[in-house]
Protein backbone atom coordinates (compact mmCIF):
# COMPACT_ATOMS: atom_id res chain seq x y z
CA UNK A 1 0.00 0.00 0.00
CA UNK A 2 2.91 2.25 0.67
CA UNK A 3 4.15 1.81 -2.79
CA UNK A 4 0.81 2.85 -4.68
CA UNK A 5 0.65 5.70 -2.20
CA UNK A 6 4.31 6.75 -3.47
CA UNK A 7 2.78 6.25 -7.17
CA UNK A 8 0.07 8.36 -6.15
CA UNK A 9 2.18 11.64 -4.63
CA UNK A 10 4.45 10.91 -7.44
CA UNK A 11 2.03 12.07 -9.70
CA UNK A 12 0.58 14.55 -7.31
CA UNK A 13 -2.52 13.44 -6.23
CA UNK A 14 -1.90 14.37 -2.57
CA UNK A 15 -5.32 12.99 -1.08
CA UNK A 16 -4.89 9.81 -2.45
CA UNK A 17 -1.48 8.93 -1.83
CA UNK A 18 -2.17 9.92 1.87
CA UNK A 19 -5.76 7.58 1.96
CA UNK A 20 -2.99 5.01 0.82
CA UNK A 21 -0.54 6.06 3.72
CA UNK A 22 -3.07 6.07 6.27
CA UNK A 23 -4.47 3.17 4.99
CA UNK A 24 -1.27 0.93 5.63
CA UNK A 25 -0.52 2.40 8.81
CA UNK A 26 -4.08 1.52 9.95
CA UNK A 27 -3.18 -2.74 9.18
CA UNK A 28 0.17 -2.12 10.83
CA UNK A 29 -1.59 -1.31 14.36
CA UNK A 30 -2.89 -5.03 14.11
CA UNK A 31 0.58 -6.42 14.07
CA UNK A 32 1.75 -3.87 16.95
CA UNK A 33 3.44 -6.10 19.82
CA UNK A 34 2.80 -9.35 17.67
CA UNK A 35 5.65 -11.82 16.72
CA UNK A 36 9.55 -11.53 16.95
CA UNK A 37 11.58 -9.06 18.23
CA UNK A 38 12.71 -8.91 14.72
CA UNK A 39 9.31 -8.31 13.26
CA UNK A 40 8.06 -5.70 15.36
CA UNK A 41 11.27 -3.55 14.49
CA UNK A 42 10.24 -3.68 11.06
CA UNK A 43 6.07 -2.38 11.59
CA UNK A 44 8.16 -0.06 13.97
CA UNK A 45 10.01 0.99 11.10
CA UNK A 46 7.37 0.97 8.24
CA UNK A 47 4.56 3.12 10.62
CA UNK A 48 7.70 5.65 11.47
CA UNK A 49 8.16 6.13 7.54
CA UNK A 50 4.33 5.98 6.54
CA UNK A 51 3.57 8.65 9.06
CA UNK A 52 6.53 10.22 7.82
CA UNK A 53 5.25 10.28 4.08
CA UNK A 54 1.93 11.48 5.42
CA UNK A 55 4.14 14.50 6.58
CA UNK A 56 5.32 15.21 3.41
CA UNK A 57 1.92 15.36 1.98
CA UNK A 58 0.77 17.89 4.24
CA UNK A 59 3.73 19.66 3.63
CA UNK A 60 2.79 19.96 -0.27
CA UNK A 61 -0.68 20.78 0.72
CA UNK A 62 0.38 23.71 3.14
CA UNK A 63 -0.60 21.95 6.31
CA UNK A 64 2.17 22.64 8.47
CA UNK A 65 0.89 22.13 11.93
CA UNK A 66 -0.24 18.48 10.77
CA UNK A 67 2.94 18.16 9.24
CA UNK A 68 4.83 18.86 12.73
CA UNK A 69 2.41 16.34 14.00
CA UNK A 70 3.00 13.28 12.09
CA UNK A 71 6.92 13.88 12.08
CA UNK A 72 6.55 14.54 15.82
CA UNK A 73 4.36 11.07 15.99
CA UNK A 74 6.96 8.97 13.66
CA UNK A 75 10.00 10.46 15.78
CA UNK A 76 8.53 8.98 18.52
CA UNK A 77 8.78 5.71 17.46
CA UNK A 78 12.04 6.40 15.87
CA UNK A 79 13.86 8.84 17.32
CA UNK A 80 16.44 8.97 14.34
CA UNK A 81 14.41 9.52 11.19
CA UNK A 82 16.59 12.15 9.92
CA UNK A 83 13.61 12.65 7.10
CA UNK A 84 11.15 13.48 9.62
CA UNK A 85 13.68 16.04 11.49
CA UNK A 86 14.03 17.79 8.39
CA UNK A 87 10.44 17.95 7.32
CA UNK A 88 9.40 19.17 10.94
CA UNK A 89 12.48 21.90 10.65
CA UNK A 90 10.55 22.96 7.20
CA UNK A 91 7.37 22.87 8.73
CA UNK A 92 8.22 25.18 11.55
CA UNK A 93 10.31 27.41 9.40
CA UNK A 94 7.08 28.13 7.43
CA UNK A 95 5.63 28.64 10.88
CA UNK A 96 8.09 31.11 12.11
CA UNK A 97 8.98 28.75 14.58
CA UNK A 98 12.44 29.64 14.26
CA UNK A 99 14.10 28.09 17.59
CA UNK A 100 12.04 24.96 16.48
CA UNK A 101 13.65 24.69 13.17
CA UNK A 102 16.96 25.55 14.41
CA UNK A 103 16.86 22.37 16.55
CA UNK A 104 15.80 20.11 14.59
CA UNK A 105 18.75 21.26 12.29
CA UNK A 106 20.93 21.01 14.62
CA UNK A 107 20.10 17.82 15.11
CA UNK A 108 20.36 16.06 11.73
CA UNK A 109 23.98 18.14 11.66
CA UNK A 110 24.85 16.09 14.94
CA UNK A 111 23.55 12.95 13.52
CA UNK A 112 25.30 13.50 9.76
CA UNK A 113 28.16 16.23 9.96
CA UNK A 114 28.66 15.80 6.45
CA UNK A 115 25.58 16.47 5.72
CA UNK A 116 26.08 20.32 5.22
Amino acid sequence: RRERGNEFFTSGEYEKANNFYESAFDLLLCEEGEGSREHRRIVGDERALLLTNRATVCYKRAKYNETIAFCSQALAIRTNMIKAKFRRAQANLELGHYEEAERDSRSILEMEPENQ
